[in-house]
Order: structure tokens, then sequence, then C-alpha cells
């Protein structure tokens, strides 16, 4: 994300809170406080019994509500913002106005630092690049990433299970669903471990100034073995286990996929214990660099968790898991969701390039055809299969969904294409075309 975004990052928290809980919908205040939301008090209306006198006029209604507003505030406002917290809760605030006053309050105190982390943007001439992007500013990032963390940090400390009172949420809900089932003491353990490694990881990764050496890697995996023991001191087996599924980069990258494929629990649980050994293999922290090495033990990993969740998913789920976890079919799917296209219109369309990525081959490894006419066949090929998405799809999809991919456009040049165990293509180049015949002399 670019850095000015995220500046700019709740800047307009302090005016939503205030407008929707003091202007827009006073019924949001607690009966307490309403009347200071009325801009004309009831005892004024008049009665059929009673000459109409002439009311106030709209600036004059306006200015009293101004008046009426500024009052509460002066009532509630403090410096202390732990004051203010108790203040707004006897008040019978709501949590989420609660928490949005406060963290406005919090942003606003941050504030200055914010400016002086976005000066250095603001006073870059044009002609050089955005600070942000170039050479992948690791020290700018790390002291942003500080400040939120610090930020999250206040306001956990202010409001503690109602830092989680966002909109209409629940609360606890929204705090089950990041650490399961922990006491709110075990919570506050867990949070004060998990920012104090991600802060000493940050500053290694600050002094790397983006080029991530072995032993930097080593650093980094040395903290992380060192934070998973200090969390195994204060929580169970069960509870340890079940926050790092609820934490881990696996789940992170499943839970597009598990959306996709509308996966039960307990087909992401079994989903995330096979891919959970090779995490480190298949989600590694930080810059990498792989190796031909590497690579290779990256498809043999991708290969027995193929395998294994084929086993127990069965061959149509299986088919499912693997078009949800291939990021073109999340794009199709997103695609789909616009149009209002049914799944199985789009994994119809989408399972097309299986057919197409065989019959490539085939084309492709044909000795008997000569290079023009290998080209030729291909050529043909992938018309077809442009002709056949396009009439399962539609007119807007269809066109949509091909303008995404590649694989169309390189059987089309005269390649091949192959789907990998993990649904994924691997490409091979087309053969040059065969040079033309010198003239006989």
């Amino acid at each position: 994300m670019k850095l000015r975004l995220l500046l700019l990052v709740g800047s307009a928290t302090l005016n939503v809170a205030f407008g929707t809980a003091f202007v827009l919908q006073p019924s949001l205040a607690p009966p307490g406080v309403r009347d200071y939301f009325q801009r004309t008090p009831a005892t004024n209306a008049p009665s059929a019994a009673t000459p109409r006198k002439a009311g106030p006029t709209a600036a004059e209604r306006d200015a009293q509500a101004a008046a009426s507003q500024a009052q509460l505030w002066r009532s509630l406002a403090t410096d202390n913002l732990s004051d203010l917290v108790a203040r707004l809760r006897a008040a019978g605030f709501p949590p989420t106005i609660v928490r949005g006053i406060v963290d406005a309050e919090i942003e606003r105190r941050f504030s200055s630092r914010f400016k002086e982390l976005s000066r250095s943007m603001n006073e870059t001439p044009y002609w050089k690049p955005d600070p942000s992007y170039f050479m992948g500013n690791s020290k700018l990032f790390e002291e942003v990433n500080q400040i939120y963390r610090e930020r999250s940090r206040m306001l956990r400390e202010l409001l503690g299970q109602d830092a989680f009172a966002y909109g209409t949420s629940d609360p606890s809900a929204m705090q089950r669903r990041q650490f399961g089932d922990l006491t709110p003491a075990k919570i506050d353990l867990v949070q004060r471990i998990s920012d104090d490694y991600t802060e000493m990881i940050g500053q290694v990764r600050t002094a790397t100034q983006g080029i991530m050496l072995p032993e930097d890697r080593e650093k980094i995996a040395f903290l992380e073995r060192e934070k998973r023991a200090d969390l195994a001191a204060v929580l169970s087996p069960a509870e340890l286990a079940d926050y790092e599924m609820r934490s881990s980069p696996a789940t992170s990258r499943l839970r597009t996929a598990m959306t996709v494929m509308d996966a039960s629990e307990d087909e992401f649980r079994k989903i995330y214990q096979i891919q959970q050994p090779f995490s480190d293999l298949l989600y590694p922290t930080g810059y990498t660099v792989f190796t031909a090495e590497t690579s290779e033990k990256r498809r043999e990993a991708q290969k027995q968790i193929s395998d294994q969740v084929k086993a127990i998913l069965g061959e149509p789920r299986f088919a499912e898991y693997q078009r949800a976890t291939t990021s073109e079919f999340q794009q199709l799917y997103r695609i789909g969701q616009r149009e209002n296209v049914p799944y199985d219109t789009l994994a119809r369309a989408f399972d097309s390039r299986l057919t197409a990525a065989d019959a490539s081959q085939k084309i492709y490894n044909d000795r008997s055809l000569s290079t023009d006419d290998r080209r030729a066949a291909l050529q043909q090929l992938a018309q077809t299969t442009r002709t056949q998405i396009l009439s399962t799809l539609g007119p807007t999809a269809g066109p949509a969904y091909l303008e995404t991919n590649r694989w169309l456009t390189h059987i089309e040049q005269g390649g091949s294409v192959m789907v990998q165990p993990d649904g994924n293509l691997s490409y091979r180049s087309a053969a040059p075309p065969r040079p033309a015949a010198a003239p006989k002399q």
C-alpha cells in the first residue's frame, strides 16, 4: 500500500464519530444527553388553542444546535484519555462510538509524527521517485508501522475488549475470531508478546535496507522461534495450536480460496493441517531468493499437498479446491460476482484451460507435424477455446476474463501450457519458425 494512503488512514474518524453521534443520528446518543440535540423544545410547540408565534429561523436553529453540541462536548472532553473513556461510558455511549471518539483523539496525538514522516514525500521533486517506493524504503515503512503499533497498543490499554468494537460488530466475536477462546488476561499477554517481537523483527528488516542476507533471515528465524517459546510459556498446547492456526501465514493465504470454494470449518482445518508443515517453504517471511533447488522443493511440497488434499476431499471437491487456490480463478470469481454469473458457469469456462492445455501438449509434441503445421494447429486451438469461453461467460464477463489471462495468447503464438499439481500453469515456448529455403541457383 502506498505510504501516503497509510498516513491518511483514520483521518476522518473524528468527523464521522461526532457527525454520526451528535448531528446526523442523535438517537445514537444516550438518553441522558439527547436533550442537547433538540433543535426546538417540545414545550415551545404551538397548540391549536394558542395563536401561532413566529419560531426561530433556520439560521437560529442551526446556531442553537451548534451551541448545544459544543456544550455537550465541553462536558465530556478532557486531555486525560482514561477519564474521557470513563465519561463517555458513564454517559451511556455505545462501545462503537466510544472507540471512534477515542481512536480519533489518539490519531490526533500522533499526527505530528505522521506529518514529519510525510515531509520527505512532500518535499521530493516530481522528477524523483516517491521515497515510499524507492528501493523498498524499509526504514520509512518501519517507522510508519511503529506508529501504528503504538496507536493500537494505546487503544487496547484504554478500551480493553472494546478496542475490537467496529461498526455494528460484536467486540467479543471479533476477539474470538482473532484469538479463539482465550481469557482477556491471556489475550493481553499474547498481544504484548506479539507486539514486542514484531518490533524487533521490524528493526532487523529496517537494518537490511531492502537487501536480505542469509544472516538476516537467520536473525528473523531466531526471533520467530523465541516468540513461539514465549507464547508456549503462557498458553496451553491446545491454545497455542489454535492461536497459531488463526494467525498463520498459511491461514492468511488460504482464506480467499476457502471463501471461493465455500469450505466448511472441518475442511479448512484438514487442509490447514496438511499445509502447515510446509508453511516456511511455501510462505517464507521477508524477501527470499528462490534458487533452482528451492523451487524444486516447493514443487515437490505442492505435489504432496495436492495428493493429501485429494485423498481427504475426494475428486470432485478437490477440483473445486484446485480451482479456488489459483489466482486466475479467484479473479474470474470476482468477475462472476460482479456480473452475476453462476459458479458452475465460471467453473466450466475455467476448466476449458485444462482441455486446451492437454490439447496444446499433444500438438506441441507431435513430431509428425512440421513447425508451421504445429503453429497453425495451436492457433486454431486457441481460437476455438476463445470462442467457447466467450459463449460460456457471455459478452461482458467473457472479454473481461480473456483480458486477464495469458495462457491462451501463449498457445496462439505457438507455445504450449501444462497444468501443475497446484493448479497453476507452466509454459513451453514456441518453436522458431522454419527458415525459408534458399533459392536454387
